[in-house]
């Protein structure tokens, strides 16, 4: 139940249409493999053990799935952008 409450919190389908379409492996991981939508825009997400998104899948118009695998990693950490000194700014003489 609440695989099919995430999940369909992001489709576009109504609540209860999520469906469990079988067990499978990606990458060595097993996952779960869960369908949600309407016939002409169904979406499959690859959930592993752990929660983790593996694979999403779309259908296509031409009845094929496009797929993104997915590869949970650590992010390095970037190094800030250097800046440009700061110029002073012309002194205009004050009035008086």
């Amino acid at each position: 139940m609440l695989v099919e409450a995430a999940v369909a919190a992001g489709s576009v389908g109504p609540p209860g249409t999520a469906v469990r379409v079988r067990e499978d492996v990606t990458a060595g991981r097993t996952v779960d493999v869960v369908e949600v939508g309407p016939a002409d825009a169904r979406l499959r997400y690859w959930i592993d053990r752990d929660g983790s998104l593996r694979r999403l899948e779309l259908h296509t118009d031409a009845n094929a799935w496009a797929q993104l695998d997915l590869q949970p990693a650590v992010v390095p950490r970037l190094t800030p952008v250097p800046r440009p000194a700061a110029k002073p700014r012309p002194t205009a003489p004050r009035p008086r």
